[in-house]
């Protein structure tokens, strides 16, 4: 078992997501941003960390959610070894905890993700090709804040589900028999099937 740590950076723009880089911060904002990250520091909610191909600023940028909604991307520094973290996880979603947390104006927590495998780490280019090999100058299509949502939900219940998750406890859902899950795939959702 391998484990892999990700600064996650950004936090005070998904907390004040009327702020940009070019708009002056205020002390209310510091104040949010500081909160929020104290708050995740308590909890520990899960983390799921999404590749948003979409984004203007870098295709090969690396959302992390939390509780339905984007907290922060994963350091660009970091993107090769997560990128391949995908490629061993058949690209979905990565589930990530929270290893620590910087709490402060602009502040950033670590996580953890853990892997069966040691990674081999290729150097990519702003395409997430690896480089020497042919790119595709397609246009990628945006993903919506909907399908986002929807992909950190099914990462969140296999998880939860899986077999291999040592506080798999299914009585939270008011199940009495063990329960099976089968994710299909069609297009842009996936189905999930419960039994109960």
């Amino acid at each position: 078992m391998a484990i892999y740590s990700f600064r996650i950076v950004g936090v005070h723009y998904a907390v004040n997501p009327d702020s940009n880089s070019h708009a002056e911060e205020t002390e209310l904002m510091h104040q949010r941003t500081a909160q929020r990250l104290r708050e995740l520091d308590e909890v520990r909610p899960p983390v799921v960390l999404i590749p948003e191909p979409s984004n203007p600023a870098d295709t090969r940028a690396v959302m992390a959610r939390v509780d339905g909604g984007r907290i922060g991307y994963v350091d660009k520094t970091q993107l090769d070894t997560v990128h391949a973290l995908f490629q061993t996880n058949g690209g979905r979603p990565l589930m990530a905890h929270i290893e620590s947390v910087e709490a402060k104006k602009h502040g950033w927590m670590m996580v953890q993700v853990e892997s069966k495998e040691e990674v081999r780490i290729e150097p990519q280019n702003q395409r997430g090709s690896v480089w020497g090999n042919w790119t595709c100058t397609l246009p990628v299509l945006p993903t919506i804040e909907s399908q986002f949502a929807m992909m950190e939900a099914e990462a969140m219940l296999e998880d939860a589900l899986s077999p291999s998750n040592p506080s798999n406890d299914t009585s939270a859902f008011g199940w009495t028999m063990p329960c099976t899950t089968s994710a299909t795939k069609h297009a842009s959702h996936a189905n999930i099937i419960l039994c109960g």
